[in-house]
Parts: structure tokens; sequence; C-alpha cells
């Protein structure tokens, strides 16, 4: 199972952006980037932009919350700005998670040498807890709150102060 990473499958996830490319048709890739380099920059070669979704920068926190460190992940995002591919970094946003100060300075200490200068936040919410619930699967995200409006516009005005251009929603 992918759980929606086309990086899961890179020789369909290829062929399909080949293919919708030779028909004029525009193009993202959606990923998070844990893949082999060689696969990732193979596949974004075929997109006309990437979305890359970047969980947190800090390697302990990374790995706290999604079982992996972030090392391949991040060189992976420096691979991608080095071959001139055109990215969004779309960041999840949870409230007591990936919201500090220090978190938020680190991105875009991360991303402005890169020449990556648009993020995407993405405010948590707690929307499909509920579908979890009527598949009988446990909803790890359940403990987090929806984030709060307020905050993501101080994150937003945050990281804008630090150089990025910062868009929100969902």
């Amino acid at each position: 199972m992918s759980s929606g990473e086309p990086l899961a499958q890179p020789e369909f996830a290829e062929a399909l952006l080949a293919a919708c490319r030779e028909r004029g048709i525009h193009t993202a890739l959606d990923t998070c980037g844990a893949a082999p380099a060689d696969v990732l920059l193979r596949v974004a070669a075929h997109a006309d932009l990437v979305l890359f979704d970047l969980k947190a920068i800090e390697s302990g926190l990374h790995a706290k919350y999604t079982g992996a460190p972030n090392t391949a992940i991040l060189e992976n995002l420096r691979a991608l700005a080095a071959a001139g591919r055109d990215v969004i970094v779309r960041y999840p946003l949870i409230p007591g998670v990936n919201d500090d100060a220090g978190e938020l300075a680190a991105m875009a200490e991360f991303l402005r040498p890169l020449g990556l200068r648009r993020v995407d936040l993405l405010p948590y919410h707690r929307m499909g807890i509920d579908k979890y619930r009527r598949l009988g699967i446990p909803c790890p995200l359940e403990v987090f709150p929806s984030a709060d409006p307020v905050r993501v516009v101080e994150v937003a005005e945050a990281l804008r102060r630090q150089g990025l251009e910062v868009r929100t929603g969902g």
C-alpha cells in the first residue's frame, strides 16, 4: 500500500506524468520525498511542479512523529532545488508538534539558501477522525487539536518575516 505516495510506485508515476506531459497536461508530483534520490529526480523530471510535504526540519522531531529520521528527505529537497525543479513546500502545521519558533526558524534557514521561498501552510484539522472511526481503525492523530486560526496567521507572519512567501489553507 502506498498511502498515497506516488514514489512508492515510481514506474507508474513516471509513465503517467510522461503521458500527461506528451498531451500538454500540466502535472504535479505530490510527495513526502521519502524515496531514493535517483528515483525522485527521475520521476520529478516529468512533472511541471513538485509539491513537497515537509513535516519537520529537526530530525528527532520528524522521527518521533513519522517513525523515521528526515536526513534523506532533506537531501532530496536539496537535490530537487539543485536540479532547478519548481517546488512548493507544503508544511502541515500541527499544534504542539511543529509550530514552535525554533522549528519554524530552522525551516526558513534551511529553505532560503536553496532558493525555495514558497511555503503552503496546511493547518491540521480533525475532519478525518470520523472516517477512521467508521472504518474501525485507530487514528494516531486524534490526540492533536485542530490548528487555531489565530496561530496559523502568527506562524505565516513569522515565516514571511524570515523571507518566505507563505500561503495558508488546506
